[in-house]
């Protein structure tokens, strides 16, 4: 990488799970009421208009959240 030069590294959360520990304390919830498929158009819809704000290529994508 030279100086200068963007980086583009992308983290999307994902915070479903199929069951929510007691234990847990991140941030992620169990799937009710369908949410999941809600959340998970809306993050497209707001990727899609993201990316098309940059020509900078994306370097790693991170994908994390519920189990």
């Amino acid at each position: 990488m030279k100086m200068g030069e963007i980086n583009m590294i992308l983290y999307i959360h994902i915070p479903f799970c199929e069951n929510k520990c007691g234990y847990c304390a991140f941030n992620s919830y169990e799937n009710k009421h369908g949410l999941k498929e809600e959340y998970t158009q809306a993050l497209c819809l707001d990727l899609k208009h993201a990316l098309s704000q940059t020509d900078e290529p994306i370097e790693s994508i991170f994908i994390g959240g519920g189990t």
